[in-house]
């Protein structure tokens, strides 16, 4: 047998690989993947929020910081997420 597949095998493979990318999506790799990602995101949050405060940061500069902490924690979680790479250009940027 050749190293090329007829094009009935590539059918029969398509089918197949849709198949595992459905069951996968059940499988706890993808959820602890999420979850690893969340945790990791909450500890440079947290740390920075006590970096912030630590600093002495006081009333409007107080309230900038952890906005934008809270508006880098999003994206960040935005950009994470899957199927991101798919997002039309637009969202992209």
């Amino acid at each position: 047998m050749s190293g090329r597949l007829k094009s009935s095998d590539d059918a029969s493979e398509a089918v197949l690989f849709e198949g595992i990318l459905r069951r996968s999506r059940d499988l706890p790799a993808p959820r602890m993947a999420k979850v690893t990602v969340v945790v990791a995101l909450l500890c440079y949050v947290g740390i920075t929020t006590l970096n912030v405060l630590g600093a002495g940061v006081e009333g409007p500069a107080l309230a900038a910081a952890l906005f934008c902490l809270a508006a880098v924690f999003g994206l960040q979680l935005l950009h994470s997420r899957a199927g991101a790479k798919q997002a039309p250009r637009r969202a992209g940027r």
